[in-house]
C-alpha cells in the first residue's frame, strides 16, 4: 500500500455530515505452493501522511499503503456485489465514554483494497456518516488538533451490514501522534506554487468520482508545473501502484523521497513497491526504517514482517506481523494470512488454522475469503488426520 503526501485538501463542511471525496485501489502477487495462503506478499494501497497542525489539518489525505496476501486479485472479483452501497454510521467518545468537544475531531476514510478517499466533521453528538460505500476494506482515521489522530481498518461488507447496509462503529479515541510530526519539510516543498496544489486537489477530487485517468492528467500537471512537488509524486506512486504499474511506483517514490527525503509515507510506499517488484533485500532496510519512524503503524510493521518472511527470517517476520494485529486487528494488509504462510512453512499447523479462521472472522466477505474457507478445511481435515 502506499502513500499519498500532504494534498491541498479544502476545509471539509462543517455541516453534521459534510464530505467530500477522493479515490484510489490496487491489486498484486506472485504465487508460491497451493497450500499456501501467501503466495508472495504485494503491497496493496497507497498511504498519505496527516498533520495535525490547525494548518494541516485542512489538507490532510491519507490513502494507507497495504499489502495483499495470496494469489493475484482479480478486477473482476465480487462483481455482483459491486452494484450493492453501504452506510457506515459511527460515533467518537474518548477514553471515558464523553464526547470530544473542543476541538472537534476530523474523521477521514481511505480505501484500503479499494479506491476511496472521504472527510467528514463530527456531529454535535459525536456521530459521523459516510456513504455509498462500495464493499470492501476501509482505513478510518480520526484527528484531533493537538492531541494526535488514531487510525483503524472498518469492513464494509454485506455479512457485517444491516438490512438496510447500515455499518456500525463505536470508536474510542485514543490518540498516538503523527508520523509526520517528526519530519523536517524540505525548503523546496514550501515554494510549490498555488498552481500545482490545486492541480493535486482535482487529482482527489476526481479519483472521488473514480475518474482515475484524470487524476492522473492533474497530478501530471502538477509535476509539470513544480517538479519538485514531493507530495504530486508521491500520489502519481499511489496510482501506479494500484493499477499494477509496481516499476512505475517504485520510481514515482524515489522521486519524492529525492525531494523530500524526510516524508515518511513515500518512505513506507518505496518499500511496498519494492517488494512488489521484488527488490526484496532493498525492501527490508526501507521497511525497517518506516518502523523505526512510526513504531505505532500497523502498515509499517505489516509490511516489514512480510519482507522478513520472503527472506525466511520466521522469527523476526513472526514478530512484526503480530505487531500488526495487536495495533490494527482489522488491518487491511491481512497479516493472518501472511502468519498463515509462516506457519504452513513451519508446519505450525494448528496455529495456521487460528489465523485462518481469524481472517474470517473480521472479513467474511473479503477478497480471500472463499479461498481461505476451502484451505481451512483441508487445514481441519489434515490436523484431524494427525
Amino acid at each position: 500500500q502506499m502513500g499519498f503526501g500532504r494534498p491541498a485538501h479544502k476545509r471539509p463542511s462543517t455541516g453534521k455530515h459534510g464530505q467530500t471525496r477522493t479515490n484510489t485501489d490496487w491489486h498484486g502477487s506472485i504465487p508460491r505452493p497451493c497450500q499456501s495462503v501467501l503466495v508472495r506478499v504485494r503491497p496493496c494501497s497507497p498511504r498519505s501522511r496527516m498533520g495535525l497542525r490547525e494548518t494541516d489539518m485542512t489538507s490532510a489525505s491519507r490513502i494507507c499503503c497495504v499489502w495483499v496476501a495470496g494469489w493475484l486479485l482479480i478486477a473482476g472479483a465480487g462483481a455482483a456485489d459491486k452494484q450493492r452501497v453501504f452506510r457506515l454510521h459511527g460515533q467518537i467518545l474518548d477514553t471515558d465514554g464523553k464526547l470530544i468537544r473542543d476541538p472537534e475531531p476530523v474523521v477521514f476514510l481511505h480505501g484500503g483494497t479499494l479506491p476511496y478517499n472521504s472527510q467528514s466533521r463530527v456531529g454535535l453528538d459525536g456521530s459521523f456518516r459516510f456513504e455509498k460505500l462500495l464493499q470492501g476494506s476501509y482505513v478510518l482515521i480520526v484527528a484531533v488538533a493537538g492531541q494526535g489522530e488514531m487510525r483503524r481498518t472498518v469492513e464494509v461488507s454485506p455479512t457485517l451490514a444491516d438490512k438496510k447496509g447500515r455499518i456500525r462503529e463505536v470508536i474510542t479515541f485514543i490518540p498516538v501522534a503523527s508520523p509526520n510530526e517528526a519530519e523536517v519539510v524540505q525548503k523546496s516543498q514550501l515554494t510549490v506554487p498555488k498552481e500545482a496544489k490545486q492541480e493535486v486537489q482535482r487529482s482527489l477530487q476526481a479519483l472521488g468520482k473514480n475518474d482515475v485517468e484524470a487524476a492522473k492528467k492533474h497530478l501530471l500537471k502538477a509535476v509539470d508545473l513544480a517538479p519538485h512537488y514531493a507530495e504530486a509524486w508521491n500520489q502519481l506512486g499511489v496510482i501506479a501502484y494500484q493499477t499494477a504499474d509496481h516499476p512505475a511506483a517504485e520510481q514515482h517514490f524515489r522521486r519524492a523521497l529525492k525531494e523530500d527525503p524526510g516524508a515518511y509515507f513515500a518512505l513506507v510506499n518505496l518499500g511496498g513497491a519494492l517488494l512488489a517488484v521484488g527488490k526484496d533485500a532493498e525492501s527490508l532496510e526501507i521497511n525497517q526504517r518506516a518502523v523505526r519512524r512510526a513504531p505505532e503503524d500497523a502498515l509499517a510493521h505489516a509490511q516489514v514482517g512480510k519482507s522478513y518472511l520472503v527472506l525466511r527470517d520466521f522469527g523476526k517476520a513472526e514478530t512484526h506481523l503480530r505487531q500488526a494485529k495487536a495495533l490494527d486487528p482489522r488491518h487491511f494488509s491481512s497479516p493472518q494470512l501472511a502468519l498463515a504462510d509462516l506457519y504452513f512453512l513451519q508446519a505450525r499447523y494448528q496455529e495456521r488454522i487460528r489465523e485462518l479462521e481469524e481472517y474470517l472472522e473480521y472479513h467474511p466477505d473479503g477478497h480471500f475469503a472463499e479461498r481461505v474457507r476451502t484451505l481451512l478445511e483441508d487445514a481441519r481435515q489434515a490436523q484431524g488426520g494427525r
